[in-house]
Parts: structure tokens; C-alpha cells; sequence
């Protein structure tokens, strides 16, 4: 399925590859690289976005958050995907109040932003 926009939703099939993918680059992943050591499973509970936990075979994890043009539990009716750079921007903004050893402490790592 696609959204709007074009993109693909991810998938518990889907979100290794794109996981690897994406932290190809990444010099401070927390998990391998290699797809076929990676594992997934959907976070639910959450009713706007799509949410996964990826983890590898050394017990290395990132969750994924995919924020598409619409309400996850409510596909007809259409929501600005524009919101998840909203909370990507705040927690940049909130590392930088907090400084480094309460952000290390209280705020997720962001590895990647696409």
C-alpha cells in the first residue's frame, strides 16, 4: 500500500530492509547492518503512526517511526505527514536546552531522518 505521496508503508516484512537500508551510512548504529541478522515486530497501541522495533541477533534494537498523510486507524481521513518533521524538530531543539547528559538520559537517539 501507498500512501498519498507515493511512499510505501512499511511492514514487519518490509522495515529490515529499509532499516539496514538506511543505517548503511550511519556510523553510530546500535544494530547490524545486515538484513538477514535483523528481526521485526509492530508496536501497537499507537493510533496515528506506524511504529516498529527492529532488533538484531546480538540484542542491538532502533525503533522505526513511519508518519503517513493519514490516521493509521482511520486510512479515509488525511493528516499532514508534515508532523512528524514537527516532533523531529522538537527533539533537536529539546537536546540543545537540555544538553548533552539529560538528553543522553531522558530523549531518544535520532540515527536517521528521512
Amino acid at each position: 500500500m501507498a500512501t498519498a505521496m507515493g511512499e510505501e508503508l512499511l511492514t514487519v516484512d518490509t522495515v529490515t530492509g529499509y532499516t539496514a537500508k538506511t543505517l548503511s551510512s550511519c556510523k553510530t548504529s546500535p544494530i547490524c547492518k545486515d538484513v538477514s541478522r535483523l528481526r521485526a515486530r509492530e508496536i501497537g497501541g499507537g493510533n496515528l503512526n506506524f511504529a516498529f522495533a527492529v532488533e538484531d541477533d546480538n540484542g542491538g534494537a532502533v525503533f522505526v517511526k513511519q508518519a503517513p498523510d493519514f490516521i493509521k486507524v482511520i486510512p479515509d481521513h488525511r493528516l499532514e505527514s508534515e508532523r512528524i518533521k514537527l516532533e523531529h524538530e522538537f527533539y533537536k531543539d529539546l537536546h540543545e536546552v537540555l544538553g548533552q547528559p539529560l538528553s543522553a538520559k531522558h530523549l531518544p537517539v535520532m540515527h536517521a531522518f528521512d
